[in-house]
């Protein structure tokens, strides 16, 4: 079961009744996913608050989180969250679903080396500035256990994880087809003794509606 954790449809469940209630605080399944989202151009914002995510990790505190979604282009936002997000629950997370606009930053000083339960890794590079962080922060992510590798966007310096059980690779949407090519042929070499699955998508999504779980190929 997949809960957005910044949307309201879990907790009205919780008021329906005492026993839906107690049923629903006391099962860390319920609260093992969270999603960060937010659009300056969207008409309302999915908000959180400190409280609100302390109050979902502790729901979860038995498994922890296993699927973080952060999709929103307001740099404070994504860096007061990431100052919030327990350092603990990077290390429980089975998927990670990044949506990196300009001046969003990849992810918080610390994270990277605990992603030690990482196996599915989506990320978006949108509207990134040469010298920003980019592609190439994807060789840092831990790949022991990383199996599905989506990334989308512009792939200037991607350099990959060093993953050797990697099972699916996608690229979506890849910017610069030229460079692209280059990118996406040294990927097949360093992945070609693990992998079973080559997807190259071009949906032509716009940055405004993007959403991971629509864009499944």
């Amino acid at each position: 079961l997949a809960i957005d954790g910044s949307a309201p449809q879990l907790l009205k469940y919780t008021a329906v009744c005492h026993a839906w209630r107690s049923f629903l605080l006391s099962t860390p399944l319920f609260w093992t996913t969270f999603t960060l989202y937010g659009r300056k151009a969207a008409p309302v914002w999915r908000r959180w608050s400190p409280a609100k995510l302390a109050a979902w990790e502790a729901r979860a505190s038995t498994t922890g989180f296993k699927r973080l979604t952060i999709n929103c282009d307001v740099p404070a936002r994504v860096e007061a969250f990431y100052t919030h997000f327990s350092p603990s629950s990077w290390s429980t997370l089975d998927e990670l679903c990044l949506v990196l606009d300009e001046h969003i930053p990849f992810l918080p000083p610390g994270a990277l080396a605990n992603l030690t339960a990482l196996t599915t890794l989506r990320v978006a590079f949108r509207h990134r500035e040469v010298g920003e962080p980019g592609a190439d922060s994807l060789e840092f992510v831990p790949g022991e256990k990383l199996q599905t590798l989506e990334v989308e966007g512009n792939l200037k310096g991607a350099r990959f994880p060093h993953a050797r059980n990697l099972r699916t690779l996608i690229f979506r949407n890849p910017v610069r087809v030229t460079s692209a090519a280059f990118v996406i042929h040294d990927a097949l070499a360093q992945y070609a003794s693990s992998l079973e699955k080559l997807s190259l998508i071009s949906c032509h999504a716009t940055h405004s509606s993007t959403r991971w779980g629509t864009l499944e190929p």
